[in-house]
């Protein structure tokens, strides 16, 4: 999980229908956002005066980015989704170990840019990757539902040479993690238990842009 940027294929400015999706993905097990945490003693009285984040719920939040990236690829309206993350190299292995990332690889590009992105990152990606395309700015922790308006574009679809930045608008629904929460178990980053994501399916609360 070093520093150095990923290289990575990027998709030509062909034309193509749906949607190219651009957005990040904060990975807590590695320096550049692990670093940030401040977490709580498992048994030491917690002091008010220093905010902290209990283990559980970095895995759940972790969970929760991973259920929100699976169902914006699966999104009948989404052609490619770029994401754009600080350290690609464990991503990569944590979505490995995913059977729906086995079937859509083809359509997601991991970026590895060495430092958290920022609008100046994303619009410069998107003016030098993605030209000519319709693409849709996304927060992390958003993802568009399957039915109704957003389901239409795969249709019908936007203009293209446009970029869309989303503002939320959402109501709350469950997520079942416990096919993520498997594979990370897997390499090692957290159990079940403590994951919040036991053998019989975690369900988490999420948001979904309508």
């Amino acid at each position: 999980m070093g520093g150095a940027a990923t290289s990575v294929a990027t998709p030509a400015a062909e034309a193509r229908s749906g949607l190219s999706l651009l957005t990040t993905m904060q990975w807590f097990y590695g320096p550049t956002w692990g670093n940030t945490l401040q977490i709580c003693p498992e048994r030491a009285a917690l002091s008010r005066r220093k905010p902290c984040v209990k283990w559980v719920n970095v895995h759940a939040r972790q969970l929760e980015l991973l259920e929100v990236l699976r169902r914006n690829v699966l999104h009948a309206a989404v052609s490619d989704l770029h994401l754009l993350v600080a350290e690609a190299p464990p991503v990569e292995a944590l979505l490995s170990r995913l059977r729906w990332y086995e079937k859509r690889k083809h359509m997601l590009h991991v970026v590895g840019i060495a430092e958290r992105p920022s609008f100046r990152t994303y619009l410069a990606y998107a003016s030098r990757h993605l030209v000519g395309r319709t693409v849709v700015f996304l927060n992390q922790d958003v993802y568009l539902m399957p039915e109704g308006r957003w389901a239409e574009l795969a249709t019908s679809g936007l203009p293209a040479r446009h970029t869309y930045f989303l503002s939320r608008y959402h109501r709350r629904t469950d997520y079942d993690v416990r096919r993520s929460a498997e594979a990370a178990s897997s390499l090692g980053l957290l159990n079940l238990t403590d994951a919040g994501a036991p053998a019989d399916g975690g369900q988490l609360q999420g948001r979904r842009l309508q």
